[in-house]
């Protein structure tokens, strides 16, 4: 049996000229794909402190919990990864994004085409009927 990879992540918005505005960064393992922060969860951490965390050390963002946003399963490289994303509103740029992770904003009907894959895709369709 695989051994499940827990991690967190945070789907983070804000509101831009243009309506309703999605956070994504570049993935790590796949630099060309845009994905939500995340990262493992370390020993003592809840999931949203974990997103929190993430946030902060990937994107250089601040922002508010509002709840949690759903969970996804997926298979990378052999193995089993599960991640409870949580959804933040933007507060503030806190700090310098993690080297190589490219912290943009797209519009919410944007985001959903350019997220990897039908998962998380539909994590931010349905987060999104709470945004608009």
């Amino acid at each position: 049996m695989k051994k499940m990879v827990e991690e967190a992540g945070a789907v983070v918005t804000r509101k831009g000229e243009k309506g309703c505005e999605v956070l994504l960064i570049l993935s790590k393992k796949s630099p060309q794909v845009r994905i939500f922060p995340k990262g493992h969860i370390e020993a003592g951490e809840s999931t949203a402190d974990t997103a929190a965390r993430e946030l902060a050390e990937e994107a250089g963002v601040r922002a508010r919990l509002l709840g949690e946003a759903g969970t996804v399963v997926y298979e990378f490289r052999g193995k089993t990864y599960r991640v409870v994303y949580h959804l933040f509103e933007y507060i503030a740029q806190c700090g310098t994004a993690e080297e190589g992770r490219d912290p943009c904003w797209f519009p919410l009907e944007n985001a959903s085409e350019i997220l990897p894959s039908v998962e998380l895709q539909e994590l931010l369709l349905r987060t999104a009927c709470s945004l608009r």
